[in-house]
């Protein structure tokens, strides 16, 4: 199960609900569509149903085009012996309410788009290979490899000494020797 979590032994959000999960997917698409989107497709690959949609966003005076991929939660919930099973017309219910909600938020200026989907924006990345930014940047979260983008120049230059440096040195040569005749600038970040 995607998100580590355990499978449902209690009733979970829409657990209940009657509505098959393709009408919920035309629903979906029209939500899509009332909320301005200019593209909509779903797609099913290796036995995962992903929706793309597309928005058109002016970024500075120029009419350009988003791109995001979502994909209905993957969520299994327990039967009346205790084996797990899958629960389709869930799953679309809690991506349509999902979107209603987020699109609302979007619509009424709460958030904008960006700041609501970022992490499922599309992009090439450098291998040609198209991706969503999620992908890209939660992997370097959970390696705690984020911090690198955040700093500026210098306290990344910092930062990267100190995880040099060797434990038990000080002064001027903390990470190793230093050769004659080379002045080093320490300079003293504090932080509050």
């Amino acid at each position: 199960m995607s998100g580590g979590l355990e499978p449902f032994r209690k009733d979970a959000p829409y657990s209940k609900t009657t509505v098959p999960w393709d009408r919920t997917e035309i629903a979906i698409k029209r939500l899509l569509e009332d909320y301005g989107a200019v593209g909509i497709q779903w797609t099913l690959y290796r036995g995962k149903n992903t929706l793309r949609f597309i928005v058109e966003k002016k970024v500075k005076g120029v009419l350009k085009e988003i791109h995001a991929a979502v994909q209905p939660p993957a969520v299994e919930t327990m039967d009346r012996k205790g084996n797990p099973k899958r629960n389709k017309n869930q799953e679309y219910r809690m991506l349509y309410y999902w979107l209603k909600s987020k699109l609302e938020a979007i619509k009424w200026g709460m958030v904008s788009f960006e700041d609501e989907f970022l992490s499922k924006i599309l992009y090439i990345g450098k291998d040609g290979r198209e991706t969503t930014i999620g992908e890209v940047i939660l992997p370097m979260i959970a390696e705690d490899k984020l911090l690198a983008l955040v700093l500026d120049r210098d306290l990344n230059a910092a930062h990267n000494i100190l995880k040099r440096c060797t434990v038990g040195h000080t002064e001027i040569n903390a990470c190793g020797v230093v050769p004659r005749g080379i002045m080093v600038k320490q300079e003293a970040h504090t932080y509050s």
